[in-house]
């Protein structure tokens, strides 16, 4: 329910701030159209979110609200450019808040959260902080995520595999041995894809690196990317275990292995044994495979430290909003929901 209420919060702010009767006060025929974009292709995600704003354009009969699925930023950065975005979108990219804010992609929303008494406290500290770049606040918290470690219970079982790997020698053993494959030498099943461009791989690099013992910074604040031996550590072991697949073969296995955000999912069709994923996949599993018996044990360390990893999405008012920015006022309707 708080992670609701935050998500009401944010986009319902957002909706406001866009919102403005065309001509700044001009009255209008119909409702006003604003288009909203989300990240969200599939899946009970995009489903539920659609819900929510059905149920704000049923109080709001002045508002029709579009949502548009499947975007990310290289759709938003496309359309800043072209200067054809939509009133609202959102970005699982949060680092890419200090691009929009001080190049004006995304509005200052201050002044209008400011004018209606919006206090930004109501959200973490945290993420206040990622939605803000240099003291312009031009987006807001909408959701954050959390990821762990995933296994198939069926498929360590028929591999004689008792307990999920704590550790990173025991992952790799165990992947090595989970893994199947055709006479030809095809994949058939993977058991486990270090490769950071498959599915949320690329957001595993944070919790590689903690976990196999990198540091991102050095004691004066200065990256340490290039000096500190964990991240060479991290490196050779991913490469040591795509050159036990066979890099080619595992990007012939990775074309075939089905759409992250739909129910043909590698790990949830028995073609990947384990993997890092967020806590999304629950409620894919859920819907979508509920035979598929899952485990999700801590992450596997060198250090074996319990380290919890989070990823963000913002949400903001697009400059090229066609509609006059007016108020916020209309956030209390859905934020107590």
């Amino acid at each position: 329910m708080r992670r609701l209420a935050v998500i009401l919060v944010s986009l319902t702010a957002l909706v406001a701030v866009a919102y403005g009767a065309a001509g700044a006060g001009a009255k209008t025929a119909g409702p006003t159209k604003l288009t909203v974009w989300v990240g969200w292709s599939a899946g009970t995600e995009l489903i539920s979110f659609k819900k929510l704003v059905k149920e704000y354009d049923a109080k709001h009969s002045d508002v029709d609200i579009n949502v548009v699925g499947g975007i990310n930023d290289n759709k938003i950065i496309a359309a800043l450019r072209a200067g054809n975005a939509p009133d609202v979108v959102s970005s699982f990219s949060s680092q890419n808040v200090g691009i929009y804010c001080p190049s004006g992609g995304w509005v200052d929303l201050a002044p209008y959260l400011k004018k209606d008494k919006i206090d930004t406290n109501i959200f973490p500290a945290a993420s206040r902080y990622y939605t803000q770049y240099k003291g312009t606040r031009c987006a807001l918290p909408l959701l954050a995520d959390s990821y762990g470690f995933y296994y198939n219970k069926k498929l360590f079982k028929a591999a004689g595999i008792k307990s999920p790997p704590k550790t990173f020698s025991e992952l790799t053993a165990d992947a090595k041995k989970l893994t199947v494959k055709g006479s030809d030498g095809s994949l058939k099943v993977v058991g486990y894809d270090p490769n950071p461009t498959f599915y949320h791989g690329g957001a595993g690099i944070s919790v590689y690196g903690t976990e196999i013992g990198a540091t991102y910074f050095d004691k004066n604040g200065k990256s340490n990317i290039s000096t500190d031996p964990g991240w060479a550590r991290l490196f050779k072991w991913q490469k040591s275990l795509i050159d036990f697949y066979g890099y080619d073969k595992l990007v012939r296995w990775q074309t075939g292995a089905g759409d992250e955000f739909s129910s043909s999912h590698a790990f949830e069709t028995g073609k990947l044994a384990m993997m890092l994923d967020g806590e999304w996949r629950v409620s894919f599993i859920k819907h979508e495979h509920p035979s598929c018996s899952t485990g999700r044990p801590r992450w596997p360390s060198t250090t074996l430290s319990r380290i919890s990893t989070a990823a963000a999405t913002s949400t903001a008012r697009s400059s090229e909003s066609r509609r006059p920015a007016r108020t916020t006022t209309r956030r209390g309707s859905l934020s107590s929901t």
